[in-house]
């Protein structure tokens, strides 16, 4: 008879055991619940590169490309007026340098893969360039209010030779700024411009990997709307 008292009691407090377990996982898996989720990184979404470029204007060329079907809205959205000439118009823009300058350009209509093309051949300004300018215009963008690119540095890359002139073997750039680039937006009449400024600093030296000495210094140039 104690035998069968021992073995319920023995159960019973087993049971015992098994629900204070169960009470105490289900409080932590309620705390857990309960906390508070951290909010999500916010995806931003560049506008597409070939689809959404509509224009591209180089100073030193003169020549404004814009995609077939949005000549009207780009010369509207830049408030450029047109010139004496025939297809010649005239815009007032900031310059690399912040100051405004004012510029005569004739505009000429070609796909957008051409104008993604042109675009992204390398920009290397030269002396007496600094007031020139460089922009994109893109649809379905806008440029949002905080910075949307950190500050970075890259790495060592080896010049295909040494530069006669300066010596330099190797070259690094450094983003030295947060700077803001144009998001998408689905909004095709919404349109985002992007300048071709300074972010940085470009260093060259004069041995392979950067083991050297620095030889030069110029800006460091990427497109932003801020």
């Amino acid at each position: 008879m104690k035998t069968g008292i021992q073995n319920i009691r023995i159960a019973m407090a087993g049971l015992l055991v098994l629900c204070l377990l169960t009470g105490l996982l289900f409080t932590s898996c309620k705390k857990e619940l309960e906390q508070p989720r951290e909010e999500e990184e916010e995806t931003v979404q560049a506008p597409d590169s070939i689809e959404d470029l509509i224009a591209y204007f180089h100073s030193q060329w003169g020549i404004l490309l814009v995609a077939p079907g949005y000549e009207a809205q780009v010369l509207d959205y830049l408030s450029a007026r047109p010139a004496s000439q025939i297809n010649q118009y005239v815009l007032s823009v900031n310059s690399t340098l912040g100051e405004t300058v004012t510029f005569t350009f004739t505009l000429r209509t070609v796909p957008q893969e051409e104008i993604f093309l042109v675009s992204n051949e390398p920009v290397f300004v030269e002396s007496g360039e600094e007031k020139g300018v460089n922009f994109k215009v893109y649809k379905n963008a806008e440029c949002p209010e905080k910075e949307n690119q950190n500050k970075e540095t890259g790495k060592w890359v080896n010049l295909p030779q040494i530069d006669p002139v300066t010596e330099a073997a190797s070259h690094r750039s450094v983003v030295e700024e947060k700077y803001t680039r144009c998001v998408y937006n689905k909004n095709e009449n919404n349109k985002c411009t992007e300048f071709l400024k300074k972010v940085g600093t470009t260093t060259y030296n004069d041995k392979l990997d950067g083991a050297g000495r620095t030889v030069k210094t110029e800006d460091y140039l990427r497109y932003r709307c801020n």
